[in-house]
């Protein structure tokens, strides 16, 4: 699993993004936007508040060589479930997270991290806590 929307939206929230062609992406994972080029990138722990990010709808293989993928724009009223890296703990609500370096789960360190990276602000837990599944929404 990786990061699922559990707000209710239809397809007028999906639009193509520009990417590399070289740029593999995967359904369920969050890409942002490039600072420069506006191309869509791999997110990663590195990845701070003021882009916008996009949640993939379609896996593209590099050989596919496409320059587009399918995505929906992720808003701060979206709550999204998502693998964390450590256990999950309710005693992290209200804490802001980083990505992992993969871009593919949130890092719930047990730390609230107060600068521009970040990123997600836990809501609530999914499961057992070995399960590694947190509730988090976008950072504003």
């Amino acid at each position: 699993m990786t990061f699922v929307n559990r707000t209710p939206k239809g397809t007028i929230n999906n639009e193509d993004r520009t990417k590399a062609s070289a740029l593999v992406t995967t359904t369920g994972i969050i890409y942002q936007n490039n600072l420069s080029t506006g191309a869509l990138e791999p997110a990663a722990a590195a990845s701070i508040q003021s882009v916008k990010y996009w949640l993939a709808n379609e896996t593209i293989a590099a050989v596919d060589a496409r320059l587009a993928v399918n995505c929906q724009l992720v808003s701060p009223e979206d709550e999204l479930v998502v693998d964390s890296v450590n256990n999950s703990n309710s005693a992290h609500n209200g804490q802001r997270m980083i990505f992992d370096a993969t871009g593919g789960k949130v890092n719930n360190a047990g730390a609230d991290v107060t600068g521009a990276t970040g990123v997600w602000t836990q809501t609530g837990v999914v499961g057992a806590a070995a399960d590694k599944k947190i509730k988090v929404r976008l950072t504003i």
